[in-house]
């Protein structure tokens, strides 16, 4: 049973940290060149992040009960403990960024023009957005930098 529960944690993982990077390196940025509008581009992928958030919220549910299991059976060793951090991390970066930080952009977007570009550069909303906005792909970032690093201690176990 720990053999598959092991298979599904690597599918898990992978599916998580590959749609994650995806989104990222791929989808986002050609959305936002492709798309008449950067606000089009922005409904799009502001509909996609609560189902990315959703796969991490299983994932790590998923990767965390098979972590536990497996230090269970074979006796708990530095790297489990380090994948289970890391897998915490990921979960609450995660968290973070579906709730926290998505919650503060939507309310600063509400308070600028439908097209983000016709705010002054000076607006301070525009540029709370933009602070936001960068946080917020820091998470991102991290949480792919913590999978692919998972990823590489899977392979160690």
């Amino acid at each position: 049973m720990l053999g598959f529960l092991t298979v599904l944690q690597y599918l898990t993982l992978a599916f998580w940290v590959g749609g994650m990077a995806g989104f990222l390196l791929i989808f986002s940025p050609v959305t936002f060149q492709q798309l008449p509008s950067r606000s089009m581009a922005g409904g799009i992928t502001g509909a996609v992040l609560p189902k990315l958030d959703a796969i991490g919220l299983v994932s790590s549910g998923i990767m965390l009960v098979v972590t536990i299991a497996q230090g269970i059976e074979g006796g708990f060793r530095g790297i489990d403990l380090i994948r289970a951090a890391l897998v915490i991390v990921m979960l609450l970066l995660t968290l973070l960024g579906a709730t926290t930080i998505r919650q503060r952009l939507q309310a600063i977007r509400g308070r600028l023009p439908a097209e983000i570009d016709q705010a002054d550069a000076a607006d301070p909303n525009r540029k709370e957005y933009g602070r936001w906005h960068g946080l917020s792909m820091l998470v991102f970032l991290g949480i792919v930098v913590a999978g692919a690093a998972l990823i590489a201690l899977s392979a160690l176990r």
